[in-house]
């Protein structure tokens, strides 16, 4: 059977707001209050999901932001709101800044068959590197042929064996 969290309207209104405010745990400055700063980095380092920093991920989060894990993202973006200069977004950890998209190329990960393979960006790379590998071919299948058949064959003099190898000159 289903259990109500609550009776009310007013009781549900205040269960879930109570389900927003973050825990103390999430205070990594010692102040006192949970500002959005430190709930977005605490939320990181939350594993478990449970809402609270254990001991460990406490730790590990007052580590990284003394080794500068903050510099990683932009802050009050939204102060400007749309009167900003310049478009700026945050994708999967990348700060993409003006117009230039190319950036979120980065935040994929690596494609496994190219992670081995010369990237070609173009049509004529691949048309260089193509011509490359076939002069390349071409040169090996030559020096396969030539020895298998050779075009000249090498042949020893053979000595007689009634030679002498420093004869007597008469004086």
């Amino acid at each position: 059977m289903f259990k109500a969290k609550a009776r009310t309207k007013r009781e549900l209104e205040e269960f879930r707001k109570r389900e927003k405010l973050a825990d103390s745990s999430y205070d990594l400055d010692g102040d006192g209050i949970v500002g959005g700063q430190e709930y977005v980095i605490a939320k990181r380092f939350d594993k478990n999901k449970d809402g609270k920093l254990e001991a460990e991920e406490r730790v590990k989060a007052l580590e990284a932001l003394h080794s500068g894990f903050e510099d990683e993202f932009f802050w009050g973006l939204e102060k400007h709101g749309s009167h900003r200069g310049r478009r700026m977004l945050q994708v999967r950890g990348k700060i993409i800044d003006a117009e230039d998209f190319s950036l979120i190329r980065d935040t994929y990960p690596a494609y496994p068959r190219l992670v081995n393979s010369n990237e070609v960006t173009t049509l004529t790379e691949l048309k260089a590197k193509r011509y490359k590998e076939q002069i390349f071919n071409l040169e090996e299948n030559r020096k396969k042929w030539n020895i298998r058949h050779p075009n000249k064959v090498i042949q020893h003099y053979a000595k007689s064996e009634f030679l002498i190898d420093f004869p007597k000159f008469f004086n």
